[in-house]
């Protein structure tokens, strides 16, 4: 075994580096002011392996920056949260923050990113029971509102949502031959109480028979305007009856809403047919009114108030319908 000790070493006419043909193996440490980039490979121990594959490395690493395969500098992790996710933005990669409980990971409405939501188009359910009885007055002439039989605070879940009421009652007989017609409005309302979601329909005002019924409303203008024309229930055709005590009806109403008449497709969603739109997390109020011909009661008849029916009263709201 041979030694060699040299302050410099050179190639044979003092001006270059040498040349190493087998190779050069070092034990320590190596110092190079600069490193020849077209190298197919460096080995120092079995720390660092480098070659044209990339560097794999056993140990800590600490450099200024990182380079990616394309050259570009790496971002720092944007995360700061538990759950945090990283997605690709639009130009680079950014923080998706953990969603709510029970959401779920989908694609975006404009089908170019990630966002957490429902996940499905039935977004929340409400229900209420309610005890209220009352022999509403005539609205079918002058110029009476009928009797606001509910009144519900709600809140939406999704920006302009669709919303299907379902609405079970009695309706108390009374009178006898064309009498006890029925007249129903429901509509949602904001806080500035503008309609942004009418249940029913409205008649488009075609003449004759337009879609199974009349373009005449039955119904005086101050109680249609109370939902801006859209009806649940709005006919001339009573139910007869020659008892004033135990003669009934129970009503089972479903709806959605903001349609006209005509629309034989999809229902509207708030914002639609001439409403006002809703955000995500509006405070929104949910109203129901009933109003007579020339008889009828509301879960009750004209002479008995006991041992008649509660109003039961479905709310559901809808991301989507399914189209």
């Amino acid at each position: 075994m041979s030694r060699l000790r040299a302050n410099q070493i050179t190639n044979e006419n003092a001006n270059g580096a040498p040349n190493f043909p087998h190779g050069l193996t070092v034990t320590g440490i190596v110092t190079a002011s600069s490193l020849n980039s077209t190298a197919t490979q460096i080995v120092a121990g079995a720390g660092v392996t480098a070659n044209s594959n990339g560097v794999d490395t056993v140990g800590i690493v600490t450099a200024g920056t990182f380079k990616d395969k394309a050259g570009g500098t790496f971002a720092p992790n944007p995360t700061t949260t538990r759950g945090d996710i990283i997605v690709r933005g639009v130009s680079a990669n950014e923080r998706l923050a953990i969603g709510s409980a029970g959401q779920v990971l989908k694609v975006n409405s404009s089908a170019n990113g990630l966002e957490y939501g429902g996940g499905g188009i039935l977004e929340r359910v409400y229900s209420w029971i309610d005890n209220t009885q009352v022999c509403p007055p005539n609205v079918t002439s002058g110029s009476s509102t009928g009797s606001n039989v509910f009144s519900y605070t709600i809140t939406a879940k999704t920006a302009n949502p669709y919303y299907e009421l379902n609405w079970n009652f009695t309706w108390g007989l009374n009178g006898s031959a064309d009498s006890n017609e029925l007249n129903a409005l429901a509509g949602i309302f904001n806080s500035s109480n503008q309609l942004v979601y009418g249940f029913g329909y409205k008649k488009p005002g075609a003449t004759g028979t337009d879609a199974g019924g009349s373009s005449t409303y039955r119904g005086n203008a101050t109680w249609l305007a109370q939902t801006s024309y859209y009806v649940i229930f709005d006919n001339d055709a009573g139910i007869y009856s020659n008892d004033q005590n135990w003669s009934g009806t129970n009503v089972n109403m479903c709806t959605f809403g903001n349609r006209l008449e005509a629309d034989n497709g999809a229902p509207g969603r708030c914002g639609d047919g001439g409403t006002t739109g809703v955000s995500a997390g509006d405070t929104l109020t949910l109203k129901g009114w009933v109003g007579a011909g020339a008889d009828g009661c509301y879960n009750r008849t004209n002479q008995q108030t006991i041992k008649m029916d509660y109003a039961v009263i479905t709310l559901k709201e809808y991301s989507s319908i399914g189209q």
